[in-house]
């Protein structure tokens, strides 16, 4: 074989890779496809139902390594192509990027059913029908510098460690039924049982496998054995060895009968949960592909133990570019068929083959109502004594209900990777997607006459390449009615509304009776609180209101805020249809403070209610005379407020100096009486108020005995003529002396008052007396007495002092008085020796 060969053999090495449920990383947050619940059995599909079948079927395809990628192969270097055989460095090159095992598989898988539906919405069963086959290869590192660098050592041994080689193969189908509950919003929890009918396997357990090489002979040391079941025949020797040339595939008609008589069964689960801790945060754990398949039919046992030598194998004569000869590959293969020519084999016993299981944990998170989201995947596969560690970073996009994709990154055992990119395209009820977690994002064209190569383009960054594809039917999508309330997207208007909180408040409705036929809560007042759980469903537009819907009362008064004049009231009180504190006297104090609550209207209160006691004396000032009483007379005042005033001289007690005054006396600012000539005699009944005198005569100055006598004299002695006011000339004398003591006593003031007896008609009496009156009051003035110190006035019969039935009485009764008052007090006397002994009336 030429090394050109080899170098193509290579490269096919390069598209294969290590075995993986078969599902592609970036699909795991691909909400819209169904077949990601492979990753995960709690992912709950996005449908009612969804359906896909062989002519619209999900496959999958992956290959490659976890070592070395085309760019270690094949490189441009200064303009020139260059390949890992190109120079003693570009070999080195390449070896460093070899790890201590290449572990290179190939999968393929293809879903021939697959179907799910809904129940009770809560719930979700699936059913898968599909076609597995996977291969791995684990090259030692020794394996490639044998490859690589022959023997090097021409005259010594050359040693290699082959321990590590292996080979890991599975063909089978399995038939899986999923189930899913949503327990509650948060967490969800799935399973799959799955039944496995295999139909091919072959696994290896090598103990110790080594290659000493000379350039004479090889010698191999190997202790191991290999298990399979293959639809094959072989022949052996005597010894019961494995003759490699006899080796056949079996007939048709046998290959088919594996179908319904397969070579093992088997079984496996898949375990998984989601939780949402909070919204838009969804956190995810499983474990998938956890079984076994129990091979049972076509069972081939084979096992080697010992030293076995190869002569004259190969010559390892070094070429001229220091790389081995090219009779490498060629000795290669006559190791392989040693290593199989050394093998006894024989029928095999039955034996069981472990899946490849995969543990995975996962967290998505949402933004912009989860149009934008944010993932992140560890995926732990376990195969044997080979484990291997994949990180996935995605993000997802989802512009459209139609079209969504998603852009991954991933880190294979701690390795850098590359993009992956998903893309799902939704038309009706047709749901397609194709899937790849590593995108040959770099490329370079390399050419080479020496190769055969032009100008072809290579990933040159490419470790591995994996494809994922599909159709499905989905019906009754949840991205359809994104938020599950009953109403189509294209007619929701209220597109995220939180129909398991609503179902929550309301149990037993139906989904119609927690929405409109425009996908909104029923909210009949607008208020916010669905009508389902609103307790007061009338509440005015754009009230505040509280958790149950009715409008906020502040203080709990029974008043809702926006009615309520006063939304402050203390807790407990009664109040009016306002919300007010009751105020039944209407003074401003609501009853609740009010320590007079029957206060009359219109009158002002102070802050505990009561009516305002200016002056503090215990009577309110709207029932107070006297609002300014001072506090000294507080312990005195009556009903009106006024202080006390026992003698009602209008001088209340507490100043009245003389408080038993008698009544209707005119009293100074202490109470007592007014006396101007101080005589002991009040004013009030001091006839005589600014001249002293005794109360004995009313307060009036004593008249001198001689004018008591003159006055009484003058009473029968003043005489008229007959029926006439003329006076007779003998009573001049008399008039005289009255004339004297008027003009002694300047102070004295004289009222001249005439009387008749009844004799004749009363009429002419009185004018007669009055006449008579007048006559003296004339002759007085003529005497030089001012007439404004004299009154005159008759009263005709009246007042009789004597009976008038005799002539002496009625000679009594015609008289004229003098009554005399007084401005002050004079103490002259007249000088008269006659009136001596008279007496004065009046």
């Amino acid at each position: 074989m030429k090394t050109r060969h080899i170098i193509a053999a290579a490269i096919m090495v390069t598209l294969l890779m290590p075995l993986n449920s078969q599902n592609t990383n970036t699909v795991y947050f691909m909400e819209e496809v169904a077949e990601r619940n492979n990753l995960n059995p709690a992912f709950t599909p996005n449908c009612k139902f969804y359906f896909d079948f062989v002519f619209m079927p999900n496959f999958y395809l992956k290959a490659g390594t976890n070592s070395f990628t085309l760019n270690n192969l094949i490189y441009n270097k200064n303009g020139l192509t260059q390949s890992f055989m190109s120079s003693p460095e570009a070999l080195d090159r390449f070896y460093r990027s070899i790890r201590p095992t290449t572990n290179a598989g190939v999968e393929f898988g293809l879903n021939l059913l697959s179907f799910g539906f809904q129940i009770k919405e809560k719930h979700y069963v699936t059913f898968d029908f599909g076609l597995h086959a996977n291969a791995n290869a684990y090259l030692p590192k020794d394996l490639f510098r044998l490859a690589l660098y022959g023997t090097p050592d021409a005259e010594g041994v050359n040693s290699f460690n082959f321990r590590s080689l292996g080979v890991d193969m599975m063909l089978y189908s399995s038939v899986a039924i999923g189930y899913m509950n949503k327990i509650n919003d948060q967490w969800t929890v799935g399973g799959k049982a799955k039944f496995l009918m295999g139909y091919a396997s072959m696994s290896t357990s090598i103990q110790s496998m080594g290659l000493d090489a000379s350039l004479d002979n090889w010698t191999l040391t190997t202790k191991g054995h290999i298990n399979a079941s293959l639809p094959v025949s072989f022949g052996t020797d005597a010894d019961g060895y494995l003759d490699p040339s006899t080796i056949k595939l079996a007939p048709t008609p046998a290959l088919l009968s594996l179908l319904y008589q397969p070579a093992g069964m088997g079984a496996a689960i898949d375990l998984g949960v989601t939780y949402k801790p909070i919204k838009h945060l969804t956190v995810s754990a499983a474990i998938t592909d956890l079984g076994f398949i129990h091979w049972n039919r076509n069972s081939i046992l084979g096992t080697m133990d010992g030293s076995y030598t190869i002569d004259k194998i190969i010559d390892f004569t070094q070429s001229e570019d220091g790389s081995s000869s090219a009779g490498i590959d060629e000795g290669l293969t006559e190791l392989g068929n040693e290593i199989l020519g050394n093998m006894k084999v024989s029928e095999g016993k039955a034996y069981s083959q472990m899946l490849r299981a995969n543990f995975i944990v996962g967290a998505e998170y949402g933004i912009l109502r989860d149009k934008i989201s944010f993932g992140a995947l560890s995926r732990t596969r376990f195969n044997a004594t080979h484990i291997s560690e994949e990180v996935t970073a995605a993000v997802n996009f989802r512009p459209a209900d139609w079209f969504k994709t998603t852009i991954s990154y991933s880190f294979v055992d701690g390795r850098w990777g590359t993009l992956g990119l998903g893309l799902n395209l939704r038309v009706g009820m047709f749901n397609t997607y194709i899937i790849a977690d590593y995108l040959p994002i770099t490329w370079s064209s390399v050419s080479s006459t020496k190769y055969d190569l032009n100008n072809i383009p290579l990933p040159n960054r490419l470790q591995q390449f994996n494809i994922q594809a599909g159709w499905s039917w989905n019906l009754g999508r949840f991205s359809s009615d994104k938020d599950n309330d009953g109403v189509i997207n294209r007619k929701d208007h209220c597109k995220d509304t939180d129909i398991k909180y609503l179902q929550s408040l309301c149990p037993g409705l139906k989904k119609k009776e927690l929405v409109d036929r425009h996908g909104c809560t029923r909210d009949q007042d607008q208020d916010g609180i669905p009508d389902c759980y609103d307790r007061c469903p009338d509440t005015p537009k754009g009230v505040v209101v509280d958790s149950v819907g009715c409008p906020v009362d502040t203080d709990h008064d029974g008043i809702p805020d926006y009615l309520d004049m006063c939304p402050d009231t203390p807790e407990g009180i009664e109040v009016d249809s306002k919300g007010c504190p009751l105020d039944e006297d209407a003074d401003g104090v609501p009853d609740y403070l009010d320590n007079c609550p029957g206060t009359p209207d219109n009158v002002v209160v102070d802050s505990a209610g009561c009516p305002v006691d200016s002056d503090g004396d215990g009577v309110p000032d709207y029932l107070d005379k006297c609002p300014d009483t001072p506090a000294e007379a507080y312990a005195t005042v009556d009903e009106n407020g006024c202080p006390a005033d026992s003698d009602r001289d209008g001088v209340p007690d507490y100043i009245d100096k003389c408080p038993d005054t008698r009544l209707n006396l005119e009293v100074d600012q202490f109470g007592c009486p007014i006396d101007s000539d101080s005589d002991g005699v009040p004013d009030s009944v001091d006839r005589c108020p600014d001249v002293a005198g005794p109360a004995s005569n009313f307060g009036c100055p004593e008249l001198t005995k001689e004018v008591k006598s003159l006055l009484t004299k003058a009473m029968t002695g003043i005489e008229f003529q007959t029926s006439s006011d003329v006076i007779k000339k003998s009573s001049y004398p008399i008039l005289d002396q009255i004339v004297a003591v008027m003009e002694l006593n300047p102070e004295y003031r004289l009222a001249i008052k005439g009387y008749t007896d009844n004799t004749g008609k009363a009429s002419l009496n009185l004018e007669l007396s009055k006449k008579r009156a007048a006559a003296v009051m004339t002759y007085m003035i003529a005497k030089g007495i001012s007439a404004t110190r004299m009154t005159s006035e008759g009263y005709g019969d009246a007042n009789p002092i004597a009976s008038n039935k005799t002539a002496a009485g009625r000679a009594k009764n015609r008289r004229v008085e003098f009554e005399i008052s007084y401005e002050k007090v004079t103490y002259e006397k007249v000088v008269n020796p006659e009136l001596q002994d008279t007496t004065i009336i009046k």
